[in-house]
């Protein structure tokens, strides 16, 4: 599964940002065999026209799947003046759970400000088969957020970071670049 976390306020916000990520992603080489998913943050649902699959967030074993997925969680938990608040780990952190109750054998993190633009890292990532892989950032030396690979063998080891995110209390978290916590 192919994720991004969303939130927009507007519909011009939805159109320059999230339409346009799932208009490239779902024409892409990169899409096939791929479901993708956008964890939303209560975003305003009345701009946007067509939010494809709309699930009524957390996911369950039973939810309805189909290629673009729109996940959304009603109460807003975001701020917009840092990138890492609660709504966005609250959308992060329940993307391997929704892959474990879908039965999907990765999750590929890829933010809805990134574009894949070469044949190279898209074949790396679909022939990504163990571990977490978070790209790291060589000028700043510290993991990218926005493109990460999450296979199977390693969603404990995401359930792990995650209880450890609630156990510090996601409001804590937010004061944290989660760049700086990332394997």
């Amino acid at each position: 599964m192919v994720f991004c976390t969303s939130y927009f306020e507007d519909r011009e916000h939805y159109y320059l940002r999230y339409k346009k990520w799932i208009s490239y992603y779902l024409h892409t080489p990169f899409s096939v065999g791929k479901d993708f998913f956008m964890f939303d943050d209560g975003s305003n649902l009345s701009v946007a026209d067509n939010l494809y699959n709309y699930i009524d967030g957390p996911i369950r074993g039973d939810s309805k799947i189909e290629k673009m997925n729109f996940v959304h969680f009603a109460e807003r938990w975001g701020n917009l003046k840092t990138a890492n608040h609660p709504g966005w780990y609250r959308s992060f952190l329940s993307s391997v759970g929704a892959a474990e109750a879908l039965g999907y054998e990765k999750v590929i993190h890829v933010e809805s400000d990134l574009y894949l633009l070469s044949n190279k890292i898209c074949d790396y990532i679909d022939n990504a088969n163990s571990g977490w892989i978070s790209f790291l950032c060589p000028k700043y030396n510290f993991a990218e957020s926005s493109l990460q690979i999450i296979n199977k063998d390693s969603f404990s080891k995401f359930k792990n970071f995650k209880n450890e995110i609630l156990a510090k209390g996601l409001t804590s978290m937010a004061q944290t670049n989660v760049e700086h916590i990332l394997p």
